[in-house]
């Protein structure tokens, strides 16, 4: 008897919990939402747009925010073989890796960095780099800006 009561409490507690921190929970899709709401998002939902600025074939998604306004989340594809060339954000800039690997090069610096699936790339506030989908297949990655996210092409490469 002791045991069943304990069983009942305890099923209690955890499914009040659970209602509770759910409660703030939701889909990308849902239109109006709380500012201090949980974001949901897959890669199948939203459509595809031409990165501002570069050349044809980089594609993204809005995840969340408004690039435009302030700080947002980025879903982006690279097709294999793409060149992003020399450029530069205002804001900092963090690069996940998903799918493919990406190759960074820093201006007058013939070293370059890979991240492959699963890895990382931060860039601090104006730092002029590039970046290229070294692999066979498309590249994907998440992008987090710290503010309104925009991309300035370096033409003087001396």
């Amino acid at each position: 008897m002791r045991k069943a009561l304990l069983l009942i409490i305890a099923f209690a507690f955890f499914t009040t919990c659970f209602a509770q921190s759910t409660k703030g929970a939701r889909s990308h899709k849902s239109g109006n939402r709380a500012p201090n709401a949980a974001t949901f998002w897959t890669s199948t939902e939203g459509d595809w747009m031409d990165v501002p600025v570069f050349p044809k074939g980089a594609q993204m998604k809005v995840i969340s925010g408004d690039p435009a306004k302030g700080a947002s989340d980025l879903y982006v594809k690279f097709p294999a073989g793409y060149v992003a060339p020399l450029h530069w954000h205002t804001p900092a800039e963090s690069v996940y890796v998903q799918a493919g690997s990406l190759e960074f090069g820093m201006q007058h610096s013939n070293e370059t960095h890979t991240v492959a699936a699963g890895g990382f790339f931060n860039s601090p506030p104006k730092m002029i780099h590039k970046a290229s989908c070294s692999t066979k297949e498309d590249c994907y990655f998440f992008l987090h800006s710290t503010g309104a996210f925009d991309i300035h092409l370096v033409t003087d490469t001396k």
